[in-house]
């Protein structure tokens, strides 16, 4: 009896241990051969209360058009070559006014940052003189931060400045 009973305090710390994960540029950061799917929903769904013990349930949702974000070489994507500071090229299959989004980022061990983009019909380029971080590691509950970026689009015959 008291061998059961110490066997379930230890895997009771044991997994109170990981209630908190912390997130890692080893498991967490995207890079290539990498892919997932993201769905696209034109229904607001409140996101319920913040903060801890909190349980939101989305099984009633119904999932919009999925997107497949395959991560490659920078190099293998129209005009990768325009963006030397990524090291991930990605493509989601959706578009934009009929084109194609090509969006170039940076994974490192202590952060992800977006470089620029690229959208084929118009031959528009956004490039982030001051990355877009899209998150920083390691980063657990409670943690935040704060991010200042610039950006200029160039599309034929305009240039825009986002900052």
């Amino acid at each position: 009896m008291k061998k059961n009973i110490l066997s379930i305090i230890l895997i009771t710390v044991v997994v109170s241990l990981k209630a908190q994960p912390t997130l890692t540029s080893a498991s967490n950061a995207v890079g290539v051969g990498d892919n997932f799917n993201a769905f696209v929903t034109s229904i607001y769904v409140s996101p319920g209360n913040s903060g801890a013990n909190q349980v939101w349930d989305y099984s009633t949702l119904s999932l919009g058009t999925a997107a497949q974000y395959t991560y490659v070489a920078p190099s293998t994507l129209p005009n990768g070559n325009l963006f030397p500071n990524s090291n991930y090229g990605t493509y989601t299959g959706l578009t934009l006014s009929g084109s194609n989004i090509y969006v170039f980022g940076n994974a490192s061990a202590n952060e992800t940052n977006n470089v620029g983009l690229y959208t084929a019909s118009n031959n528009s380029v956004l490039t982030y003189s001051n990355l877009q971080k899209t998150a920083q590691y390691p980063f657990t509950y409670n943690d935040s931060y704060i991010d200042a970026y610039d950006a200029t689009t160039v599309s034929p015959g305009v240039t825009l400045y986002r900052p």
